[in-house]
């Protein structure tokens, strides 16, 4: 029920979104909130459930993030930190044998550098520079493969193309829609979030 895709390069991340939330068969537009968010030193952003999305972005007190070892960071503090922010809004899901989870994907850059965080609290970085989710994500990767993202050097460009990519996930995903989010994040933490016209 959204299209959220992101895209790393070695001097900057770039986390693009639609502004359509869907439920009981209605679509409304959330742009006054968004899914991208900054938080502190962080680029938030989700898909899934709003409660989780409402929690990241507004509750969360996120740990002070270090220069350096940032996935050993992310996996031993800011993870934790978060679980436990859920634990206590009541978010938190814990059934007997089974891992703890939520209902959300999240996008979350730091310090220029993007992380996927899974229903199941995992972490993860790629090798191949974009990272998607939402029911609009296999159209928006198609597009920005086709579009060669990958070999942007340009954060203008690679906004572009990103831009591009959520229009066609938009286009095609009725479950995707309204306006376009776009976030930049430098290596020096530097964030800026516009909606595109």
């Amino acid at each position: 029920m959204t299209t959220l895709i992101a895209y790393q390069h070695e001097d900057f991340c770039l986390i693009a979104a639609d502004s359509q939330t869907t439920g009981y068969d209605m679509a409304n537009d959330c742009s006054p909130m968004g899914k991208i968010a900054v938080n502190g030193p962080y680029l938030v952003s989700g898909a899934g459930l709003l409660r989780g999305i409402n929690i990241i972005q507004n509750s969360f007190i996120p740990p002070k993030p270090p220069k350096s070892n940032l996935d050993k960071f992310m996996v031993r503090s800011f993870v934790p930190a978060l679980r436990k922010c859920f634990i206590e809004s009541g978010y938190d899901i814990r059934t007997e044998g089974m891992s703890a989870s939520h209902d959300n994907d999240f996008i979350v850059a730091v310090n220029g550098t993007l992380y996927f965080i899974d229903e199941a609290y995992g972490i993860e970085r790629v090798s191949d520079k974009l990272y998607c989710t939402g029911t609009g994500m296999k159209l928006a990767l198609g597009a920005a493969y086709a579009l060669e993202i990958t070999e942007c050097d340009d954060y203008e460009e690679a906004i572009e193309i990103l831009e591009k990519a959520v229009q066609t996930a938009i286009k095609f995903d009725v479950n995707s829609g309204g306006k376009i989010q776009i976030a930049l994040q430098t290596k020096d933490g530097k964030s800026h979030i516009a909606y595109l016209d």
